[in-house]
């Protein structure tokens, strides 16, 4: 898994909705954080999303972009955000280019991706913070909020 400190390619994804996006485009933004997660629907997968949404405002107005990402279909991904009223985009990374990249693809019989978080600065293309938790999926938002704050002071 990417680490904090580690830098990125240039990125190209396509949202669910169709836009396509790079990191260069997110330049204006102080962070893009990249939230992996197993899959839409599920109980836990749900609360983590969810608290995204939530903490949705808070992450914005300290300036980060939010993307959600997992290995669901583009059209399950659009039921999925209907269905929660999530004001951010989510990825289907169907190729599994995005996990790659990140380490968060799991081998195994079942393949699927590891829930982890990333806050990077799109300017540098470097990862401020990367982290996974399993289990205690509510504090990735909470985490993520964080670390912005702490961005924003050390630059202020």
């Amino acid at each position: 898994m990417k680490t904090k400190g580690d830098t990125l390619p240039e990125l190209s994804f396509k949202t669910s909705s169709g836009q396509t996006h790079t990191l260069d485009d997110l330049r204006a933004h102080s962070a893009v954080i990249f939230f992996f997660y197993p899959g839409d629907f599920t109980p836990g997968c749900t609360k983590e999303v969810c608290s995204f949404r939530d903490a949705f405002g808070d992450l914005t107005q300290e300036g980060a972009a939010l993307f959600g990402i997992s290995l669901d279909s583009d059209e399950k991904h659009e039921r999925f955000r209907k269905q929660y009223n999530l004001p951010f985009p989510l990825i289907a990374d169907t190729d599994k280019s995005l996990s790659r990249e990140f380490g968060v693809l799991r081998l195994g019989g079942l393949l699927k991706i590891r829930r982890a978080t990333f806050v990077v600065d799109p300017k540098k293309k470097q990862i401020i913070e990367a982290f996974s938790n399993e289990f205690n999926m509510h504090i990735h938002a909470e985490r993520a909020l964080e670390t912005l704050k702490t961005l924003k002071g050390s630059q202020g």
